[in-house]
């Protein structure tokens, strides 16, 4: 896996977890009822669908460039809880992302990732600050009402078979990575 993979994975899980806790704490839902951290549920930014935070995608709202490469691919402010049907099929729902930016972060924030978008990264850097980035346990420990919650181990029978989790197999199954 690149660097640059490494830390969008590591990005992504960290703002999809983050944008999904927002939700529970916003709407006062108790972490405790949530057997798995992976339960926990969060709200689409552009369509409002409500979903467990693993099933959906960390969506951009300036995507990358032609290049692959984008000033603000990293950046936690474009980065937000989306659901697929959006981020994929409706190409990110660009006019209702950027009303929900403007509403979270304030008037000048779409002008001012547009400018940073312009701005190209060292990957090599990002790629150690996405190493430096707290653990997802921690960030779920971190909120005091879910200090019960721990993530299971993933690994069932071997080395290279593991417990899945995605929209179409939702009781979780073994597979092969």
């Amino acid at each position: 896996m690149t660097p640059k993979a490494k830390a969008w994975k590591a990005c992504s899980r960290y703002c999809r977890l983050r944008d999904a806790l927002a939700y529970c704490k916003e709407h006062g839902l108790d972490l405790h009822q949530f057997s798995r951290p992976e339960d926990i549920i969060g709200a689409c930014c552009t369509c409002g669908a409500v979903k467990s935070w693993i099933w959906m995608d960390g969506g951009h709202y300036i995507s990358r460039a032609s290049q692959g490469l984008s000033g603000v691919y990293f950046d936690e402010r474009n980065v937000n809880l989306q659901c697929k049907q959006c981020n994929g099929f409706k190409q990110g729902a660009a006019q209702e992302y950027r009303k929900f930016i403007i509403k979270k972060y304030g008037e000048d924030m779409p002008d001012e990732l547009l400018q940073k978008h312009y701005i190209l990264p060292d990957m090599k850097d990002l790629a150690m600050r996405a190493t430096v980035r707290p653990p997802l346990p921690w960030l779920v420990k971190s909120h005091k009402t879910v200090t019960a919650c721990k993530l299971r181990p993933t690994m069932l029978k071997g080395p290279e078979q593991r417990r899945y989790y995605s929209p179409g197999n939702r009781t979780g199954g073994v597979g092969k990575e």
